[in-house]
């Protein structure tokens, strides 16, 4: 049940564009996660959860939670990967691409800034929605997501203009400018989003709710990927835990100072 009533948010955000995650690597299953490597994915995806309804806002979590070198680790993936030469233009998150020049022109620092925002502006999204009954979410738009002055804001960038509903033809962010302007809007729009949300209870997720519910659902079971090849910097044979949190954010999890960090969280797409 709690998959089916997923999957309608999940078709009702993610329908503006086509997806597709970060780097794949070649990988092999072969081996079962461990019951260690299972709990602390299982507290991870909480934290990550419970830590974005308190501060709204992802960037404690990306301090606190993920691999300090990550963003880093993403541009170098993303550079050798086979796209990076089959398609000058690289998805980021829904609605938002960028040319592939940018993973060596742009620094870590304008790097982390636009994946901060970028990625609360989808966060507050499925904030927007998952307090809904299935029933509402079904007569929902993809603009009732958003207040109108956020939509008026996004629709005057180009590059940002079909992150909250596809019009036409994405203009892909083309320099480091680009990306500080679009950041800089981004930021803008989720100021906007914490103002509406303040003082809003939470959504019912908590030991009684949806994070008491992950431990019996398959929806939210984590599950192992161990590499063919190396990984996001890591070698070959790097276990990577893959787990969807009840923000309807996939984390990608590797050990790392004997304990799982965030490797990398997007939006789950149902694949």
């Amino acid at each position: 049940m709690l998959k089916r009533y997923w999957t309608t948010i999940i078709i009702l955000i993610l329908c503006i564009t086509s997806v597709a995650g970060p780097p794949a690597s070649a990988q092999t299953n072969d081996q079962q996660i461990t019951e260690r490597e299972s709990q602390e994915a299982l507290e991870l995806a909480q934290q990550f959860t419970t830590r974005f309804l308190e501060t709204k806002d992802l960037t404690p979590i990306v301090k606190e939670l993920y691999v300090t070198d990550f963003i880093e680790r993403y541009k170098q993936a993303r550079a050798v990967n086979p796209d990076f030469n089959k398609a000058p233009h690289l998805y980021f998150v829904p609605g938002l691409e960028y040319n592939s020049r940018l993973l060596t022109e742009a620094n870590a620092e304008d790097w982390q800034r636009f994946y901060v925002a970028a990625n609360n502006f989808i966060l507050f999204g499925f904030v927007s929605v998952i307090k809904k009954s299935p029933k509402e979410i079904e007569d929902l738009k993809v603009t009732d997501l958003y207040p109108a002055s956020v939509i008026k804001l996004l629709s005057r960038n180009p590059n940002l203009a079909n992150m909250i509903e596809k019009k036409g033809g994405s203009r892909p962010i083309g320099s480091a400018e680009e990306m500080r302007n679009s950041t800089a809007v981004l930021e803008q729009a989720n100021a906007a989003m914490r103002e509406k949300l303040q003082g809003k209870p939470a959504a019912k997720i908590d030991n009684k709710g949806l994070i008491g519910k992950m431990n019996g659902d398959d929806f939210f079971k984590p599950h192992l990927q161990v590499m063919d090849e190396e990984f996001f910097g890591f070698p070959k044979g790097t276990r990577v835990v893959l787990i969807t949190t009840p923000l309807l954010y996939q984390l990608m999890l590797v050990s790392t100072e004997s304990k799982l960090k965030i490797l990398w969280a997007d939006p789950y797409t149902g694949d």
